[in-house]
Order: C-alpha cells, then structure tokens, then sequence
C-alpha cells in the first residue's frame, strides 16, 4: 500500500504514451493519509490519499493523491498516463497487458479493413450519391494513370526524335 511506504522503498512509474517507458525511483516522503475530498460529512466513508515525494535520477518529483489502502495508481497527465506501483510484480502485469493490448489491435487489422470495405458498400447501398461520387473518382483515377501514362510515352517519342535529329 501506497500508506506504508517508507523512505528508500522502490516504486515503480511506467509512463503509458506513444513511446512508453519505465522508471524506477526511491522513496523519500510519504504524507500522512488525508480524505480525497473536503467534506464535513462524517457519516460518509471517504477514501483516503497521500502525498508521496520519489526521487528519480536525483530529481524529486511530488506523486499526488494516490490512494493510501492500494498498491497501483493511474495518473493522467498532458503526454499520456502514468502507472504507479509499489510492486514490480503489479508492473510485469501492467505492461504485459499494455502488450497485449497492442497485440489484439495489430491482430484486428484485417477484420477492420473488411469492416470499412463492408460499410462502404451499405453506405452505396443507401446512398446512391454516395456510389455515384465513389465511381466518379475511379474513372478520375483511372484517367489521370491514362494521361500519365500518354505523358510519357510521349517523352519517349520527343528523346527519339532527338537522338535521330542529331545523328543526322
């Protein structure tokens, strides 16, 4: 639990972004447990959080509001989210599962790709300006690869003329 850390524990900080990476820090404060929320209902149960200071690579950075009765945390921040842990074993899970994650993503491409091809035509199904605009562009398509494809042909012509000219 986050509430019994001491200083110099191990905890663990994985930043959950486009490039993600782990670091570990030592443990220099943890505050006293306090109520996520100022109220002044006492009836209710409130969770409890604290504050805790880490040093990573020399640097101390103020962890805040992390749930004093739990070993992992999520954290939002500009870049991504953060992953705290007091557990390199509730780490390997967590990126083990951030793994796995992108694994079933890779692995859904093709079913996605059949899926966007399938609602194109429902979509030329129920909307015939739909089909319409789609076969406009392919006959574009095709007629610039034709123009191309003139294009060049005709700068091969305009080099062979050019070689007969001078050899004459």
């Amino acid at each position: 639990m986050f509430s019994n850390l001491r200083n110099n524990s191990q905890l663990y900080i994985l930043h959950r972004d486009t490039n993600p990476y782990i670091e570990i820090g030592q443990v220099v404060n943890v505050s006293q447990p306090r109520s996520k929320f100022n109220t002044n209902n006492y009836i209710t149960l409130q969770e409890q959080v604290v504050d805790i200071v880490v040093n990573i690579n020399g640097n101390n950075i103020t962890l805040q509001s992390l749930p004093a009765n739990l070993d992992v945390a999520d954290q939002g921040t500009i870049n991504g989210s953060l992953f705290i842990s007091t557990t390199r074993d509730a780490m390997n899970s967590e990126i083990n599962s951030m793994r796995q994650k992108s694994l079933d993503i890779i692995n859904s491409i093709d079913t996605h790709k059949k899926i966007i091809q399938d609602c194109e035509v429902l979509l030329q199904r129920l909307n015939p300006e739909f089909a319409e605009q789609k076969q406009q562009k392919q006959e574009i398509d095709i007629l610039k690869s034709q123009v191309s494809e003139i294009m060049n042909g005709m700068k091969e012509l305009m080099t062979q003329l050019k070689k007969e000219n001078t050899k004459e």
